[in-house]
């Protein structure tokens, strides 16, 4: 959800969204609170204590998976497509490698960058082959 990309919702058809909205605002149990036909129909599946606990959020593991990334693929930077091609300067590499500042906050484009990276590396494995397999 921090790259604007909602996630809660994988088994949401728009179409599902539709029929349920229309017989919503035709049916005389309108007035019901908005998951009532989803407790309803998951009732026998699943435990009372499920509906009955007070609602909680969750924490995902964003700074370990920054990390691991970071760990995995920032050392591409270094000799990669983006320094090749004049986009990224020494010290442009050397900021985007670290993921976090000194206080351990994430640095906005790293992510960004490294991805960057990998997908400019992707394209130019490709066009090598191309280029291969014409010879």
């Amino acid at each position: 959800m921090a790259a604007s990309v909602e996630c809660r919702l994988p088994l949401v058809d728009y179409r599902l969204v539709e029929v349920v909205m229309g017989l919503r605002m035709r049916m005389e149990d309108w007035r019901d609170p908005p998951k009532a036909w989803l407790i309803d129909a998951t009732r026998d599946l699943l435990p009372d204590a499920i509906f009955n606990r007070r609602k909680r959020g969750f924490t995902t593991p964003w700074k370990r998976w920054m990390t691991a990334i970071a760990n995995r693929y920032a050392m591409h930077l270094h000799d990669g497509e983006l320094k090749r091609a004049g986009i990224l300067s020494v010290q442009g590499v050397e900021f985007a490698s670290n993921p976090f500042d000194a206080l351990g906050r994430p640095r906005p484009l790293s992510m960004p960058v490294i991805v960057l990276e990998e997908w400019a590396r992707g394209m130019a494995a490709k066009r090598r082959e191309a280029v291969h397999a014409r010879r």
